[in-house]
């Protein structure tokens, strides 16, 4: 150990035995009040989607998926911050370019990002995972199985005449039974994958042809698939391999096709030239015109089979090719040797539009709206949703326009198709993306109320209390000049806040309701008064319509010196009686009303003596003879005194 660490480990040790010494359970030791824990910062979490467009890749094609990510976060629903990186995994293929990585780091603008993913030699079904924080999203690739049949090219595809070598036939759609024929020769197959055949050579007699010292001879490749069943399908790759003696010195490449086979006037466009007889290092001209004009393109990478160019300019200095059909010339450098196709590239038309992302935005908020494609030419036109857009850039496969604005009415979404279109100037040429475009209205989410300075949402009567009103800040949420307020129904002047902002502050109106009421005591009587009222809180985005309210989100509160505890006064009484009759005979029920505190009865019998009156509630009566008697019954009660006197026959 070395003596640094031994001094750290002595000092750990003291510390230690100095907290175990202030941790006993010593009498005189001070108490100390426990420090409760603080709670960890809360995860944020994101939701993350990943779309890819083609989502089936032919092995060979040349083709390649525009793969595009978005992230929000889950709490919220806003995007991360602009150029927050996310990681891009892939289980088959390479990003970027063919032969590129399988794992990249792309930077998200306004919760966005693409990439372009090729196919790679392996068949299989690619998931593409992307990864933010703890967060992830996938999709899925078909890569060379279940992709149309073709053949692609064989490898190695120069041969000795021979024969008896094991090559790979290279394609897609490849199902069994199948037949190959080298030349005219039906030759033995080893193995078949969805993607790729291996046979043995034939000799070069075999196949059919005389390959003489120091010649190179091509001969085309034939694959049957399915073979005398109803799926039965055939495809041949003209000049497939070549027969050279020596194992290939002077190889004459060939050129099997050109993908994309189109792109702008101004260069650019990555392109795939796929064949055989390619050796590094290769010259790759495009030619055209009258008198004839050569331009070289720029070699990204080059194999025995494939060819990574970028499209040279069309117009310039000697570069007078555009908007025509070119032919494309490969050299070998060594050798000398060259092959050619004639019109493999169109400049200037066939535009096509792959990738719009993103594919709706906010109305009332400009952003940067990307389209991918082929055969872009600036100058372009632009229209999202059938509403013009501003170009920012240009390129041959990428268009940067920004959204335009659009009106909202009664906070309604707007869309229009096609989703986009683009429209080279010069040429006419353009092309559409099916779909809709949205436009979001920008939607209020009010997520707080509270009087300004701090404290609880409610205040006077009367008005006047500065309110703060907090919003959540997104993509499609905020508050946006002018905005609306209103409180209890009410108008409150806006006293501060701005567009796109995530706060407001108004005055309330005075209350123009009716308070609730509720119990209270004066000594030992009871009584009401007036209770705060709770109102609703509303803001609105007046130029969509857009609205958000809290419901009860402040509470106007009575005027103290105006909010007594009213307590009702007593009941006035209102004497009443029946009776029920028996010969001379009354029974008296009381029915009066206002609380009676206290009766008097007088049945107008004088004869009858002490009987005639009573302070019974419900007296019983005998009357002395049959006559007509006049009853009077008398109530008192805390509100006051009646009487009701009633004229009765007994019997």
């Amino acid at each position: 150990m070395n003596p640094s660490r031994k001094s750290l480990f002595g000092l750990l040790s003291a510390a230690l035995l100095a907290l175990a010494a202030c941790t006993s359970n010593s009498p005189s030791e001070p108490k100390q009040d426990p420090i409760p824990p603080v709670p960890p910062a809360p995860q944020i979490t994101f939701n993350v989607t990943v779309t890819a467009n083609p989502t089936t890749l032919a092995i060979g094609s040349g083709q390649s998926s525009t793969i595009t990510v978005r992230a929000v976060r889950a709490d919220t629903g806003q995007p991360p911050a602009n150029l927050t990186p996310i990681t891009v995994v892939t289980s088959l293929g390479t990003f970027g370019t063919a032969g590129g990585p399988n794992q990249i780091t792309l930077q998200l603008t306004n919760g966005s990002a693409q990439t372009v993913l090729f196919p790679g030699a392996d068949s299989g079904v690619a998931t593409v995972r992307a990864t933010i924080d703890r967060s992830e999203g996938f999709a899925n690739v078909q890569i060379g199985a279940g992709a149309t049949f073709f053949v692609a090219f064989v490898q190695p595809s120069v041969i000795d005449p021979q024969g008896g070598e094991t090559v790979t036939i290279q394609g897609a759609g490849f199902e069994g039974p199948v037949r190959v024929l080298i030349g005219n020769a039906n030759v033995q197959v080893l193995s078949v994958a969805s993607d790729r055949i291996r046979v043995v050579t034939p000799s070069a007699v075999q196949a059919g042809v005389t390959v003489a010292p120091g010649q190179a001879v091509p001969v085309n490749v034939g694959v049957t698939i399915n073979v005398n069943e109803p799926e039965q399908k055939s495809d041949t790759l003209a000049s497939g391999v070549t027969y050279a003696t020596g194992g290939g010195g002077g190889i004459q490449p060939t050129i099997v096709s050109v993908t994309p086979s189109s792109g702008s006037n101004d260069g650019g466009t990555r392109i795939t030239i796929n064949g055989s007889g390619f050796q590094s290092p290769v010259q790759v001209f495009f030619e055209g015109g009258s008198p004839r004009i050569s331009v070289e393109a720029p070699v990204e990478s080059a194999t025995a089979n494939r060819v990574i160019v970028l499209s040279p300019a069309a117009r310039g200095f000697g570069q007078g090719l555009q908007n025509q059909s070119v032919d494309i010339r490969v050299k070998n450098i060594n050798s000398g040797f060259e092959g050619s196709t004639s019109g493999g590239f169109r400049y200037g038309s066939n535009v096509l539009i792959t990738a719009v992302g993103p594919n709706e935005v906010a109305a009332s908020k400009s952003v940067p709206v990307v389209i991918q494609g082929q055969g872009f030419d600036d100058p372009v036109a632009v229209a999202l949703g059938g509403f013009g857009a501003v170009v920012q850039s240009v390129t041959g496969t990428r268009i940067v326009v920004q959204s335009p604005l659009v009106t909202i009415t009664n906070c309604a979404n707007v869309s229009g198709s096609p989703m986009a279109s683009v429209t080279n100037i010069e040429t006419g040429d353009g092309s559409t993306a099916a779909g809709t475009f949205l436009f979001r209205p920008v939607k209020p989410v009010i997520t707080g109320i509270a009087r300004d300075p701090l404290g609880p949402a409610e205040g006077p009567e009367g008005g006047g209390t500065t309110l703060k009103i907090s919003g959540a800040m997104g993509t499609f949420s905020g508050f946006e000049n002018p905005v609306k307020v209103t409180v209890g129904g009410q108008i409150a002047p806006v006293v501060g806040g701005s567009a796109a902002s995530d706060l407001v502050r108004v005055t309330t109106p005075p209350f123009t309701g009716t308070f609730p009421t509720g119990p209270c005591t004066v000594g030992t009587q009871t009584g009401t008064h007036k209770l705060p009222a709770r109102v609703d809180v509303v803001v609105q985005n007046l130029s969509t319509g857009c609205t958000d309210t809290i419901v009860n989100g402040f509470s106007y509160l009575p005027d103290p010196g105006e909010n007594p505890c009213v307590v009702p006064p007593p009941a006035v009484p209102v004497a009443s009686f029946s009776v029920t009759k028996a010969a001379l005979q009354g029974n008296f029920i009381d029915t009066s009303t206002g609380n009676p505190a206290s009766w008097t009865w007088n049945f107008g019998d004088p004869a009858s003596g002490a009987a005639n009156t009573s302070t019974l509630q419900n007296p019983v009566h005998v009357f002395s003879a049959a006559g007509l008697y006049t009853v009077t019954l008398t109530v008192i009660a805390p509100g006051g005194t009646d009487s009701v006197s009633t004229p009765l026959t007994f019997p």
